[in-house]
């Protein structure tokens, strides 16, 4: 990120200031002459949405490269058409570290852009935006692992792997935000699904391997096996027949592989 303009953004209420002074040292001022702006004016708005101070071309306020202070002391710095945000720009949020950089079309996120921690210059989303929303392809690191693939208002939709920091990955379908559809799920223990999801659980027909070799094909119901299906034990010993949540009944008496843990 521009180094200028997180140091305007850390120092704004000073910075400001000094803009409004004209001092000839003002950040503000040779920040925006090197966006183009030789003649950078300010103006203040009445607003409790909108912008409350504008820093733009003289001339031409309400397009080109502009700098907007909102009422909660959000900041954005970038290119506006007829007083929007419209362009490529950088939005500051808030009580927040977080930094949108990235296009806008109609005062909102539309097109690429990246989410990036100020503090870190860590990368949190990259990707597609529609309406202020994540939609289309992207990556995204949040706390608890990193998902690539397709959005959709913001949710995990369509196609893409799912990865935690204790090892697990599933790379598949989801719908609204949950494993939904076709996937596959690779536990960080060594066990693995292939097969059918629902709402974030096995659910449909699929296969099971447990890291001891033991192989489960069938049907599976809200997380559990439950339905036809076969077991493969690792001595070459099958078992077939109807599975349920109480254990099962098979041709052999077998005992039971070990619980699905999802």
């Amino acid at each position: 990120m521009d180094p200028t303009l997180l140091s305007i953004w850390d120092n704004w209420t000073n910075e400001f200031a000094s803009f409004q002074a004209r001092d000839p040292r003002s950040r503000i001022a040779g920040f925006m002459a090197a966006k183009g702006v030789a003649s950078a004016t300010y103006s203040e708005h009445a607003s409790p949405h909108g912008p409350v101070k504008t820093i733009s071309n003289a001339r031409d306020p309400a397009n080109g490269y502009a700098i907007l202070q909102y009422p909660d002391n959000s900041l954005y710095f970038g290119s506006v058409r007829n007083g929007l945000r419209d362009g490529e720009g950088t939005r500051t949020y808030a009580n927040s570290p977080l930094v949108y950089v990235g296009q806008y079309s109609g005062n909102k996120k539309n097109g690429f852009g990246r989410l990036i921690n100020a503090r870190t210059n860590q990368i949190v989303y990259e990707g597609e935006w529609r309406n202020d929303m994540k939609e289309g392809n992207g990556h995204l690191l949040y706390e608890h692992g990193t998902y690539n693939g397709m959005f959709k208002s913001d949710f995990f939709h369509g196609r893409g792997k799912l990865s935690w920091r204790n090892g697990d990955v599933y790379e598949g379908d989801f719908h609204r935000g949950e494993r939904t559809g076709r996937g596959i799920m690779k536990f960080g223990n060594g066990d693995s699904y292939d097969g059918d999801f629902l709402n974030g659980l096995s659910h449909g027909t699929g296969t099971y391997v447990w890291r001891n070799g033991e192989v489960y094909v069938g049907d599976f119901r809200n997380g559990q096996l439950m339905g036809q299906g076969t077991v493969q034990f690792g001595i070459e010993v099958k078992g077939q027949g109807v599975f349920g949540p109480h254990g099962r009944q098979v041709i052999y008496d077998l005992t039971a592989p070990p619980q699905v843990p999802f």
